[in-house]
């Protein structure tokens, strides 16, 4: 195993056993380091090999330098992290729902105006408002799931505080890469104090 580091040259060994031994193992990672010292992840697979009457012969293994693919993985992931900071940072309560009218995404300030120790991702708002004022809010959603556009309206919303507050809504299609529709993006504004001046 020339390319297995030194020090995990004994675990490389007891695999090797496990696998002589009839094991077929799958989704083995190992990190290593080219000639500058960048790393290489390798993803492989190891299984006997059987020769004559089933008898074992030997190692059949596939490796496959998966290091660009980790990468990305990386690199996808520190999006959805900066993404996730960056709507917590917005004060006001931010969400997308899908074509469903299920709620997917939606920032610190939604959760603490409705969702309190819940999690609301998948359900809709019939799931959390009385009739009347669910069915309200989703047909406004699907006229801008028929097309690319955008609507704002106020509604009196009940809160997870139990306090009911004045809020202004703003929604838009969620256009894909690809031109379809695919959901709605909304913010809300708490208006209730100009309301009362």
């Amino acid at each position: 195993t020339p390319f297995v580091p030194y020090d995990l040259c004994d675990e490389a060994r007891q695999l090797g056993v496990r696998v002589l031994a009839g094991e077929v193992l799958m989704n083995l990672e190992l990190e290593v380091r080219e000639a500058d010292g960048s790393p290489v992840v390798i993803h492989g697979s190891a299984a006997p090999l059987r020769g004559e009457e089933h008898r074992i012969a030997g190692l059949l293994v596939i490796c496959f330098d998966v290091t660009e693919a980790k990468r990305t993985e990386a690199a996808h992931k520190e999006q959805l992290h900066f993404t996730r900071a960056l709507m917590d940072a917005i004060p006001n309560p931010v969400y997308f729902k899908d074509r469903d009218g299920a709620y997917r995404v939606y920032n610190r300030a939604w959760q603490d105006l409705f969702g309190g120790e819940r999690s609301w991702v998948g359900s809709t708002v019939f799931d959390m408002f009385e009739e009347p004022l669910a069915r309200m809010h989703d047909e406004r959603d699907k006229a801008l799931l028929e097309k690319p556009a955008a609507v704002r309206y106020e509604a009196v919303m009940p809160t997870v505080a139990g306090t009911e507050r004045e809020m202004l809504y703003n929604k838009v299609s969620f256009v894909d890469r690809e031109g379809r529709i695919a959901g709605v993006i909304g913010t809300i504004t708490d208006v209730t104090h100009y309301k009362e001046t």
